[in-house]
């Protein structure tokens, strides 16, 4: 379980979509997933894939649930549209390998780095233990 949760509540208060005809903004459930996706992707624990020169790694959906009690979520599906709701703010890319059981892997994007973690000191010097 993750002790501690660092948020850059700044940054993630500027997310917003639009789907069909609503306005979708980004709350703390999605900020908590991406912080611990990233903290996942440069801990040496992460399964990393390289495609077209991009880092993706995978997450498992359980391990999401089952290290952040707090937020709640009691199923992967749940997870899956909470990464999918990310991937639609453009903070992640999402790939699934066919040739490996349809494992889902995810790439933190430019305009996250942008957005969020370049303007995070706290993303640089987190806790990475999973």
């Amino acid at each position: 379980m993750k002790a501690y949760v660092t948020i850059n509540q700044q940054a993630f208060s500027k997310l917003k979509i639009v789907e069909n005809k609503k306005i979708i903004k980004a709350d703390l459930v999605d900020a908590t997933i991406f912080r611990y996706v990233y903290d996942f992707s440069v801990s040496n624990k992460a399964k990393k894939m390289l495609i077209e020169n991009k880092l993706f790694v995978w997450i498992s959906y359980q391990k999401i649930i089952d290290d952040n009690p707090l937020l709640n979520i009691r199923t992967k599906k749940a997870i899956e549209l909470r990464l999918n709701k990310l991937v639609k703010f453009g903070l992640l890319e999402k790939f699934t390998d066919k040739k490996q059981g349809n494992k889902t892997y995810f790439n933190i994007t430019d305009f996250a780095y942008n957005l969020i973690i370049e303007n995070d000191l706290s993303l640089n010097y987190g806790n990475t233990d999973h």
